[in-house]
């Protein structure tokens, strides 16, 4: 926890807060949302791999069930926003690739000045030796 709370400050902090909240409302966490971070969470408050299962399997069922319904009601929608996603592809495909490196770079960049801090670290350490 504190290497990443070192990568990104107040990471640490976060994730307690998580914790709790996650305590508070894990089943429904894990029937809304099974991702990683629910998952990590699940398994750090101990929570029934049993449970687990049928909640996620649950939650998954009455999602796939909700997305088929929406699609069959709003069939011509949908089409239209995929024919305006084919006529801007190269658009949206560039839009996309730069949210994701603007969202990436922070955690690339923290990773980078930790790399440089411990092999600095490791550097020192031998100088102190001699």
């Amino acid at each position: 926890m504190s290497w990443l709370d070192g990568l990104m400050p107040g990471t640490e902090a976060g994730f307690r807060r998580s914790e709790h909240w996650f305590r508070r409302f894990a089943t429904l966490a894990v029937a809304l949302e099974p991702g990683a971070a629910v998952c990590l969470l699940a398994g750090t408050s101990r929570m029934s791999p049993g449970w687990f299962a049928t909640v996620n399997v649950i939650g998954t069922v009455i999602r796939v069930a909700a997305i088929r319904f929406v699609g069959r009601v709003a069939v011509g929608r949908v089409n239209a926003v995929l024919h305006v996603l084919a006529e801007f592809r190269t658009a949206a495909t560039a839009v996309t690739a730069l949210l994701s490196a603007a969202t990436a770079a922070p955690l690339a960049f923290g990773m980078v000045r930790w790399i440089r801090g411990k092999s600095i670290g490791v550097a020192q350490a031998e100088v102190v030796r001699r």
